[in-house]
């Protein structure tokens, strides 16, 4: 089977599990979000971003690692925006436990990471 199309079979079925856990829990009658399930849609947007950037990336050429460095650059710069905002939310009382706090920090991470990637490939 062709990896391309792993990346996108994997990002279907991660999305499906996604709408899952959020269609259970808005029939739980639940206020609150459902943290868990946002790790589950950076692996669905993981999935994707890779299903793009796969012929892209493929090749370990000097375009490909300047696309990698610029978009770790980038990344770096906002991971210690959202580490501020989101120390500040939990300081604030807008996030109830800090496990919810590291849960949306993976996600806004991992989601920046392979966005940046699409994003600067498309601009080189």
């Amino acid at each position: 089977m062709n990896s391309r199309k792993l990346y996108l079979y994997l990002g279907i079925l991660f999305t499906l599990i996604f709408l899952f856990m959020t269609f259970v829990t808005f029939m739980a009658k639940s206020t609150s979000i459902n943290f868990n399930s946002l790790i589950i849609l950076s692996f669905a947007i993981i999935s994707f971003c890779l299903y793009y950037l796969q012929p892209h990336l493929r090749n370990n050429d000097e375009r490909a690692n300047d696309i990698k460095k610029k978009t770790a650059f980038s990344t770096i710069i906002l991971a210690l925006i959202y580490f501020i905002l989101i120390f500040l939310s939990i300081k604030l009382g807008v996030l109830e436990d800090i496990l919810n706090g590291m849960l949306l920090y993976v996600f806004l991470i991992l989601t920046t990471y392979f966005v940046s990637l699409v994003i600067i490939t498309k601009r080189n």
